[in-house]
């Protein structure tokens, strides 16, 4: 089962309530049941701490996000910020990339 959240940043403040622990439960433990969960974020900062550090894979379209993401390293060690930050410039900073519509991917099981 794949389930798709598009621009849904705000409404994952309100999940921390006491009505939204199944959302929780389901966001967090789905991958044991076969469910995955894709969100599609203008700013990664949106969504509270626990659910952006639960991510595995996070795929940047833009330069900001993705800056944004590695600075704050609640979800990355400083060597591997560094490491995104150079893949950041070569890859969405390049404006002969522009074009041709990179994207960068993290991969928190390989950390990198």
């Amino acid at each position: 089962i794949l389930l798709v959240f598009n621009d849904c940043g705000s409404v994952f403040k309100k999940l921390k309530k006491e009505e939204s622990r199944d959302f929780g439960k389901l966001y967090n433990y789905g991958r044991h049941y076969g469910i995955t969960c894709i969100n599609l974020l203008q700013d990664t900062m949106q969504i509270q701490k626990e659910f952006r550090t639960a991510a595995h894979n996070n795929f940047f379209t833009e330069a900001v996000a993705a800056k944004k993401y590695f600075s704050a390293r609640d979800s990355v060690t400083k060597d591997t910020e560094k490491k995104a930050q150079e893949c950041i410039s070569k890859i969405l900073n390049d404006p002969q990339n522009y074009s041709s519509y990179y994207k960068l991917l993290y991969d928190k099981n390989l950390g990198n």
